[in-house]
C-alpha cells in the first residue's frame, strides 16, 4: 500500500502541474485569439486553441492514469459517428471525469460543448479556459428557465464543427450521502428503487433542452463509465492502481421519446434498469 500511496502522490502532483500549464496556455493564447480572430473568423473555422482539452486530456491519461496509476480499460459497446453530436452521461468522480472526457475527444468528437453550474467559473483550472474557448455552458441551477434560455443559446451557436455537447444528467459526483435521495426520486418517479445505487438520479430536463434546441437532428450518445472499485475522490487514488474503468455507448436517438414527460419515465428506467447496475456489477469494495 505504500508504493501505492507515493503512486497515487506523483500521479497528483503530476496532473496538477499539466493541468496548471494547459490552463494558462489556453488563457494567454485563448484571450488575444479571441479578441483578435473568433469574433469574425470563428463563423468559418473552429479555434486551433479548443484542442487544448485533447491534448491536455491525453497526456493526462498516458502520464498519470496509465502511466503511474496502472489503470486499465475495458469498453462493452462503442458508437460511431460524425458530425456534432449529444453525449448524456452518468458523472463520475474527478478521475473518472479524466476518463470520460478523454474517450469522448478521443472516440467520438474532438471538440466539447459542456453543460456545467456557473459556479465552475470561479475554477482558474477548467471554468475559466473553458469560458475562454466558449466550450462550457454555465448555468444556474436555481433559475430553470434562465438555465433553459441558456442551454438553447449557447447551443445554437456553437453547436457546430464536430462538436460533442455534453451534460452529465445526474450533475454531481457520486457520493454515499446522495444515495439515500436518489433512491427517494427513483421511488417517486416510478415506484421503486435499485438495492444497490451508485450514481444519482437523472435529472430530465438539460439533455431534453439540448436536443429540442438542436432540433432533434443530432445523434444522442449515452454513455455509461463505472470503476472496479469504489472511488469516491483523490483520497481514494491508493486504491485504484491496476484497476478497470469500464465504458458502454449505444446510440439511442431512435428510442429517446420527444415529449418531455416521456422523456423523463424514459430516462430514469434506463439508469435504473442499465446504468445503474452496469456500474454495479463491476464494482468490488475497497480493499
Amino acid at each position: 500500500m505504500a508504493i501505492k500511496r507515493v503512486r497515487a502522490l506523483m500521479a497528483i502532483t503530476m496532473g496538477l502541474f499539466l493541468t496548471l500549464i494547459t490552463a494558462l496556455s489556453i488563457i494567454s493564447l485563448g484571450v488575444p485569439y479571441k479578441l483578435l480572430f473568433d469574433w469574425w473568423l470563428g463563423r468559418f473555422i473552429p479555434s486551433p486553441i479548443e484542442k487544448f482539452p485533447k491534448w491536455w486530456l491525453w497526456t493526462l491519461m498516458h502520464v498519470c492514469l496509465k502511466g503511474l496509476l496502472g489503470l486499465r480499460f475495458q469498453i462493452t459497446r462503442w458508437v460511431k459517428v460524425d458530425g456534432t453530436v449529444v453525449v448524456e452521461g452518468n458523472h463520475p468522480s474527478t478521475l473518472g471525469l479524466i476518463v470520460f472526457f478523454y474517450f469522448v475527444t478521443h472516440h467520438i468528437a474532438p471538440r466539447i460543448l459542456v453543460v456545467l453550474k456557473r459556479e465552475h467559473l470561479r475554477n482558474v483550472f477548467i471554468g475559466l479556459p473553458l469560458r475562454i474557448l466558449g466550450s462550457g455552458i454555465f448555468i444556474n441551477r436555481d433559475d430553470r428557465e434562465a438555465a433553459i434560455r441558456t442551454i438553447k443559446k449557447s447551443v445554437a451557436k456553437r453547436s457546430r464543427f464536430h462538436r460533442a455537447i455534453v451534460i452529465l444528467s445526474d450533475r454531481r459526483r457520486p457520493t454515499r450521502e446522495r444515495i439515500n435521495d436518489a433512491r427517494a426520486r427513483f421511488v417517486k418517479i416510478l415506484g421503486d428503487a435499485p438495492t444497490e445505487l451508485h450514481v444519482l438520479f437523472p435529472d430530465r430536463g438539460g439533455t431534453f433542452t439540448i436536443m429540442e434546441a438542436t432540433g432533434f437532428q443530432l445523434p444522442l450518445i449515452d454513455l455509461t463509465i463505472g470503476m472496479s472499485v469504489y472511488e469516491e475522490s483523490i483520497r481514494d487514488l491508493p486504491f485504484v492502481c491496476g484497476e478497470t474503468w469500464s465504458m458502454d455507448a449505444e446510440d439511442v436517438s431512435d428510442i429517446a421519446p420527444r415529449d418531455l414527460n416521456e422523456f423523463g419515465l424514459w430516462i430514469a428506467r434506463r439508469w435504473m434498469f442499465f446504468k445503474n447496475p452496469f456500474i454495479a456489477r463491476r464494482r468490488r469494495p475497497n480493499p
